[in-house]
């Protein structure tokens, strides 16, 4: 290159000079010295530099460049000022948008020309060796295979360094007229240069090599030449570099379903990181205000607030990615809730976690969550959710994704629980003591004052009464049915009995499924029929006109009153102890809707569980013979009247979720398919019988 072109042009030349008296002391911070002080094991890497000859030459300056390190670096603080062994040459106006690359490490030769460069970290390093401006040497991709070990570089021979110019060129922006201030620089290294106006660079005092060339500036894309030699002692002229703007591209994004806050790591190309492009991540269509540009093949965001489901998409200056698919979670249910779950000393169990994203979109199985023990002392968890018992006590386990979190109650207890049998063991008729009485299809139980159990006998048509001893007898059957006479015992004409309820008097109201009608049974052994025609029908008004169609589950409150959950009719419904029914809530369309009692909608409905404070809890949606495409539902009624529903699983799985006022946490489900019977404990937790999943909850 002749020096008349050169001046004619006015190219800007950077004269960088990486020599040992040239690092300025604003970057001497961020080098590791060979003679400092080492508080952890060091990997080194070692070799020698030579003259011409091969001899080595002592004070040579050697500095470690990371190998995949840009010069360019975004401004985390906005004032970043550039710091450059010849800043006074670069174009002021980009100043405060790029840094030098710092330096990982730097040592002196010693007089036989070794060095020894103490780094951090394994990886793949640069090595450059400084006498003067004009004598270097340089080694690329020194590789660090394992931490606390040592490299060799070899030997790195001094040369007269060359210079290195060209121009960039903007071929999609023809109508771009001033190139000044585009960044060309060599990766893993500190050479740097500006364009003028009209685009040209220079490199001056380069070491001897084969280098990659990148060219980037905002707004005008990037540009790379993979092979670009400076030959010793000459000046070489680079092919045009041609930028261009490139959409990032996304490969994948961990975890696919998070809560707001979390982390998530998403890999792919083109993020801009060594160009500091500007960037903007939408998640779910909610811009990301938080996140860390790792590399250009890397990006950590926090979920934003307000992301829906949706698609994850990267752009850079403008250019959007392709998009990968997230699920923001709005709560977590666990597998196991309440203080029902009891463990003893040294006991574990697992716990599993279901994301929920919102009601109407499928459930994430097992997203990745943080667990920890909230409160109490009586048990650990792992990182898995798997529980171990330590003490009596209780604890609440919690599993966060982001700020969204659910609760575990746990309780620890000594001794253990065991199930025995009470009463039966094979279907039939029988009565008896415990095992060698029989049943046929047991479908409700109820317990009167004196511990006796009371059972709806389905398939046998009648009511069997369990002392505590476990000897079973029958009160109430139809003489025309499996049982035939049984003496003692009282008659009715009873077709299929679903459920059973007492009262504090002793009192047993059955609900005779099949016969359409709710019968009361007395201490005394009186039957009469509380309400019901026997046809199958719709009608409120005294008991001997009102109607009822399939009726199942029952509940007695304190003043006497009698729940029905009439499933044929999709209602629920009440009798006073005169006799009168009344409709307290359901339409009578099958459907799940709530709202207010007189229109909120049922679906054969059928378990029934009174609390405390009168609100009436519903086991809804049924489905026939385990079928699961129906929607399986728990459902509050209110005493002022209001239908909510707590739980709901579709197919087989949540979509619907809230919290029960009466327990220390969230309702949940992973598979609650037929919600036949509830009751409410001593220690008020509800317990439900799914008869399709042959499982008490």
């Amino acid at each position: 290159m002749s020096a008349m072109w050169r001046a004619g042009l006015g190219v800007l030349l950077v004269a960088l000079v990486a020599g040992c008296n040239s690092l300025t002391a604003s970057m001497a911070g961020h080098i590791v010295s060979n003679n400092a002080a080492q508080s952890v094991a060091q990997t080194d890497l070692t070799g020698t530099v030579v003259d011409a000859t091969g001899k080595g030459i002592a004070g040579v300056d050697v500095t470690a460049y990371l190998a995949d390190g840009s010069p360019l670096a975004e401004s985390t603080a906005g004032s970043t000022q550039l710091v450059s062994n010849n800043a006074g040459g670069l174009v002021a106006s980009n100043a405060s948008a790029y840094r030098t690359t710092e330096a990982i490490a730097t040592a002196t030769t010693d007089s036989s020309g070794r060095f020894d460069l103490p780094v951090d970290a394994t990886g793949s390093y640069n090595v450059e060796a400084v006498q003067s401006g004009s004598q270097k040497a340089w080694k690329a991709a020194v590789s660090v295979a394992s931490p606390g070990s040592a490299a060799q570089t070899g030997t790195l021979q001094l040369e007269p360094t060359g210079s290195l110019a060209g121009r960039v060129v903007t071929p999609d922006a023809p109508t771009v007229t001033d190139l000044e201030g585009v960044a060309v620089y060599i990766p893993g290294s500190s050479y740097i240069a500006f364009t003028d106006p009209t685009g040209h660079y220079a490199l001056s005092d380069v070491p001897a090599g084969s280098f990659t060339l990148v060219a980037t500036k905002t707004g005008l894309g990037d540009a790379t030449d993979l092979g670009v030699t400076v030959a010793s002692g000459k000046s070489t002229q680079a092919p045009d570099l041609a930028l261009s703007l490139v959409a990032p591209q996304l490969l994948a994004v961990v975890p696919q379903a998070a809560g707001a806050g979390a982390l998530l790591t998403i890999t792919g190309a083109h993020f801009g990181a060594s160009t500091g492009d500007p960037i903007q991540v939408s998640v779910g269509g909610a811009i990301a205000v938080s996140f860390q540009r790792i590399s250009d093949q890397k990006l950590v965001v926090t979920v934003p607030q307000g992301a829906q489901p949706g698609n994850l998409v990267v752009s850079i200056n403008g250019l959007a990615s392709n998009g990968l698919p997230f699920s923001p979670l709005d709560q977590l249910v666990v597998s196991q809730h309440g203080w029902g779950l009891h463990l003893v000393p040294g006991a574990t169990t697992g716990l599993t976690v279901t994301g929920v994203v919102n009601p109407q979109t499928p459930p994430v199985s097992g997203p990745p969550v943080t667990w920890q023990v909230a409160t109490g002392s009586s048990v650990t968890v792992d990182g898995n959710g798997v529980v171990t018992a330590v003490a009596p006590g209780r604890s609440v386990v919690q599993a966060s994704s982001g700020t969204v979190a659910t609760e575990v109650d746990l309780e620890v207890q000594t001794g253990t629980a065991t199930v025995s049998t009470l009463a039966g063991g094979s279907s039939g008729t029988a009565d008896g003591p415990g095992t060698t009485a029989q049943f046929n299809g047991l479908a409700g139980l109820a317990v009167l004052p004196d511990d006796t159990l009371v059972a709806a006998d389905f398939y046998n048509n009648a009511i069997r009464a369990i002392a505590p001893d476990g000897t079973t007898r029958t009160l109430v059957y139809t003489p025309s049915g499996p049982l035939g006479p049984v003496t003692g015992a009282a008659t009715a004409d009873l077709l299929y009995t679903a459920n059973v309820a007492t009262d504090a008097t002793g009192d047993i109201f059955i609900s005779n499924w099949g016969g359409n009608t709710i019968l009361e049974l007395t201490p005394a052994g009186v039957l009469t029929t509380l309400a019901g025609t026997g046809q199958a029908g719709f009608a409120d008004g005294p008991g001997q006109t009102a109607e009822f169609n399939a009726p199942n589950g029952l509940a007695v409150d304190a003043r006497g009153d009698v729940y029905v959950a009439d499933a044929g009719n999709n209602r629920i419904r009440k009798i006073t102890p005169a006799g009168q029914v009344t409709t307290i809530a359901g339409y009578g369309l099958p459907g799940m809707e709530d709202g207010p009692a007189a229109t909120a909608l049922f679906n054969n409905p059928r378990g029934l569980a009174l609390a405390p404070d009168g609100t009436l809890y519903v086991g809804d949606g049924v489905p026939s013979s385990g079928d699961r495409s129906t929607s399986s539902t728990i459902r509050k009624i209110s005493p002022d009247g209001q239908v909510t529903t707590l739980a709901e699983t579709q197919n087989g799985r949540i979509t619907g979720y809230s919290s029960l006022d009466l327990f220390d946490g969230v309702l949940s489900f992973n598979d609650l398919i037929a919600p036949e019977q509830l009751a409410f404990g001593p220690n008020g937790n509800l317990y439900i019988a799914d008869s399709a999943g042959s499982i008490l909850r």
